[in-house]
């Protein structure tokens, strides 16, 4: 008789939780974190430097598949940024302005 499988849920948990921070450096541009998280880290870093050889592509934002104009997760970054000052910037302290408001004198008004 064959041995029971291993348990499929065991190891989807654990490649989840290496996914999911492989994902969150990726996101971040945390080039060295990305390569420890690799199954193979050295090889991780010789293609990064095959492509992208300069020192300070290690800090770069973006890499060599997009480029730094078309990088989808550079521009997710900045749409947050952008959202955030929106937030800011109407704090409930501030007057709503009322888009549907009819000017006087309108039809309707």
């Amino acid at each position: 008789m064959a041995p029971p499988p291993r348990s499929p849920g065991r190891f989807c948990r654990l490649s989840g939780r290496r996914l999911n921070a492989s994902l969150a450096a990726r996101f971040s541009f945390d080039w060295e974190r990305q390569f420890d998280l690799a199954i193979d880290p050295d090889t991780a870093r010789s293609m990064h430097d095959e492509t992208l050889p300069q020192e300070g592509a290690k800090a770069a934002h973006f890499c060599s598949m997009c480029g730094p104009k078309f990088c989808a997760y550079e521009i997710s970054q900045r749409g947050r940024g952008l959202m955030h000052q929106l937030a800011v910037a109407e704090s409930p302290s501030e007057k709503p302005v009322d888009t549907f408001k009819v000017p006087a004198g309108a039809p309707g008004a």
